[in-house]
């Protein structure tokens, strides 16, 4: 009930998530929107990287792309404010393929670049290999 609540951010991004899950994308903008907007107010750089992260999910699934890359960008950017360098190196990954199906080859390819220098090879496997790619 109040915005204080530490719960709220974490009820929030649940419900984001399960409406992702069933392919209910529009009616989590709102959703997402109230959940920056909380964790701004309780100034928990976390949450505000996620739901940034929600919200590009969410406009790639509507295939919105310059939005999406828009939200990559901004949760990347908190990403490594908050010095989480394999989450910043998964962002600039999105905002890669995000380029990348926009057509902007040269962009893609700086982008996927710059993921590899945020991500562990040994421990993100999966993605430092999808940047090569």
């Amino acid at each position: 009930q109040s915005v204080k609540d530490t719960n709220l951010v974490v009820l929030l991004d649940a419900k984001v998530y399960a409406l992702h899950r069933l392919n209910r994308y529009e009616e989590t903008l709102p959703l997402i929107d109230s959940l920056i907007k909380v964790a701004e107010l309780q100034e928990d750089t976390y949450f505000q990287a996620k739901a940034l992260h929600r919200k590009y999910s969410t406009y790639s699934f509507l295939s919105r792309p310059e939005d999406a890359f828009e939200f990559a960008f901004l949760s990347r950017q908190l990403t490594l404010k908050m010095g989480d360098t394999a989450g910043a190196g998964r962002r600039s990954l999105d905002m890669a393929n995000t380029q990348f199906s926009l057509g902007d080859y040269a962009g893609s390819q700086e982008s996927a670049t710059e993921a590899l220098k945020y991500l562990n090879i040994d421990t993100d496997r999966k993605y430092a290999g999808s940047a090569h790619n």
